[in-house]
């Protein structure tokens, strides 16, 4: 069966990493301005010959093997670009079947004049006909401009209702509506103006039913993150950032800090290129700029921050071993030999619910979270868990394959694969819940190195079993603190996993989580590795200050910290002190995996080769 263009379209809007690109910008001053900076001299070519010189610039952007489906998710263009032709094929047709990038068609004429500190929309005339047009284009969907300048609620409700109202215009052709609203950079009180912007946005998608979507491109704001709750809104596909005249390195700075938002810019992506640059140049300055604005909108392998671990379990075999039990001790809930395993299970549900709903825990610096199977079936404000993680806090969720270990041999404790159907039935349980990936867990305690050949070997048939799914495999390969001999093992276990990485496909990708080394840097490698997606380490027990300490000397490691993370949290404290003491202990346990050269590194050449092949 053949899956419809616009349905892959969509998947690659709404999980494609990479950026929009705004090469609509056109007409008029805007067009002489463009070509000024491109280096072409205007004065003596009439605006007919202006328009084709700046259609030229376009194609050689676009016809540069710098963009591509692999960094560019989609481009927005002119209508009179939608009519270009770019090697034989109509532009659209030539970005969708060639580079695999979406388009937008902009449907205005720029905006109206001021009005109470706000620009409307100026739409383009006979807009039906423009939309038919587009939808027979193969045009994905449609672009519009507003422009606010000051906190006016009545003036930012009228912005937000008269796109609504186009909105519904664009999707009655069925395509998809992007409506760009730029809070000006230099408005008075901008802050306010993106707090009564969410808001309005937020109120007017109420009255979308489930199928009606929209993509929202709006300016970088003030205050990070302050749009994180459009972007868990069931009616938004993707939160796009318009740098509206903020300068390269203040834009990409402030996409930095704004968790889930995509680079959407336009005149960047046109910086320093010039006409009279050979091919090779050209393609030189292009790729710098994309590369920027891809590792900017990156995720889960990229992004500064930390695991949080809340999958910690009650042992099979009796109630006072595994590892809830402790920390539900440390967090100040009482545990005796008449506390039921529901009672437990109960509590940690409790504490992991108030962590996760805290103000503090956000995928600004939380990149992701490691929860058990009982938590994933467990509804936070009506929403599965996985689902809550992912659309109300941008955190990437985990789910732990928890089926216990077995007894050591040969110094090592394997994963219980015994029953296979209930260890299959649990991956796609995960998939099913929406995770990322699934994590499993083995213990190495002695330096026997065909004991820790074999158990890299199981995790390695489990990782390819996750793998099937299309999801991601993370290892937790956890070496006992209380080893007679850490360091042997460690240098074992690095040797084995090497040897095991190399039976991986181009583009096949793990994360590797072990405990924090008696050597630092002794993992170093696998940062670079191009079927490692991280390498993260396990604070095994050790306290918060010890562990951020020795995580500071392994550059390129993130913490997966759970007992660390929690401490000095308790069941007894009010909600403000608890979100603040949650709040120290992200921010200190981020700065250490912060720490180093290559903490926040940039892809390798052959990892970045691995990934684009992904």
């Amino acid at each position: 069966m053949t899956i419809p263009i616009k349905e892959i379209q969509n998947v690659k809007i709404i999980e494609g990493e990479g950026f929009f690109a705004a090469l609509d910008v056109g007409g008029g001053s805007q067009t002489v301005q463009l070509l000024l900076e491109y280096g072409v001299e205007v004065s003596s070519l009439s605006p007919k010959q202006q328009q084709g010189q700046l259609q030229a610039f376009r194609s050689r952007i676009l016809t540069n093997p710098a963009i591509n489906g692999s960094r560019a998710i989609a481009v927005a263009i002119s209508d009179d670009f939608m009519r270009h032709e770019i090697s034989g094929l109509p532009a659209p047709k030539y970005l969708w079947e060639v580079k695999q990038v979406v388009t937008f068609l902009k449907i205005d004429r720029g905006c109206q004049p001021e009005k109470d500190g706000m620009q409307l929309v100026k739409t383009a005339p006979k807009l039906d006909d423009l939309l038919a047009e587009a939808k027979d284009a193969c045009i994905f969907g449609t672009k519009m401009k507003s422009v606010i300048k000051s906190p006016n609620e009545a003036g930012i409700e009228a912005v937000v209702k008269q796109q609504l109202a186009l909105c519904r215009r664009v999707m009655a052709k069925d395509l998809v509506p992007c409506m760009q609203i730029e809070v000006d950079i230099n408005a008075t009180e901008k802050e306010r103006c993106e707090h009564l912007l969410c808001l309005a946005l937020i109120d007017s998608l109420q009255s979308f039913n489930a199928s009606e979507k929209v993509v929202l491109w709006l300016t970088l704001p003030n205050k990070p993150n302050s749009y994180l709750s459009l972007m868990g809104h069931p009616n938004v596909l993707r939160v796009v950032a318009l740098s509206g005249g903020y300068d390269q390195p203040t834009a990409y700075g402030m996409l930095a800090d704004n968790v889930g938002m995509i680079a959407g810019f336009g005149r960047t992506i046109l910086g320093g290129l010039k006409v009279a640059m050979d091919d090779e140049e050209f393609t030189k300055v292009l790729t710098g700029t994309c590369d920027h604005m891809f590792q900017a909108s990156r995720r889960i392998a990229f992004q500064s921050g930390m695991l949080a671990a809340m999958d910690q379990s009650i042992a099979a075999n009796t109630m006072q071993s595994g590892t809830v039990i402790p920390l539900l001790q440390d967090y100040g809930i009482g545990i005796d030999e008449s506390t039921t395993k529901l009672e437990v299970l109960k509590h940690a549900h409790e504490m992991r619910l108030r962590m996760i709903t805290s103000s503090s825990f956000n995928g600004s610096l939380v990149i992701g979270a490691l929860l058990d199977e009982d938590t994933m079936t467990r509804q936070i404000s009506r929403l599965l868990a996985a689902k809550y993680l992912w659309e109300q806090k941008s955190v990437v969720p985990f789910m732990k394959l928890d089926r216990g270990t077995l007894p050591e041999k040969d110094g090592v404790q394997l994963l219980n694969l015994k029953d296979m159907s209930s260890v299959l039935a649990a991956i796609d349980k995960a998939k099913t819940f929406g995770c990322l990936g699934v994590k499993t867990r083995a213990v190495i305690r002695l330096p026997n190195a065909s004991g820790i050949k074999a158990l890299v070997v199981q995790q390695f048939e489990v990782a390819g079993l996750i793998l099937s799914k299309d999801m991601v495999p993370f290892l937790q390969l956890e070496v006992d603190l209380n080893s007679p001999d850490q360091g042997s093992c460690e240098r074992i276990l690095r040797q084995a996993l090497m040897a095991q990485l190399r039976t991986l496909k181009q583009g096949e990708q793990v994360v590797l989580s072990m405990s924090l080394p008696s050597k630092a840097g002794i993992y170093n490698a696998f940062t670079e590795h191009p079927n490692v997606l991280r390498v993260a380490a396990l604070s095994g027990g050790v306290k918060q200050r010890a562990a951020c300490d020795k995580l500071a000397g392994n550059s390129g490691m993130v913490a997966a910290f759970g007992r660390a993370l929690l401490e000095g949290a308790l069941a007894s404290q009010k909600e403000k002190e608890f979100s603040a003491t949650l709040d120290k202990s992200i921010k200190m346990i981020v700065k250490a995996s912060c720490s180093g050269p290559e903490a926040t590194r940039a892809p390798s050449k052959e990892r970045a080769a691995a990934e684009a092949a992904a």
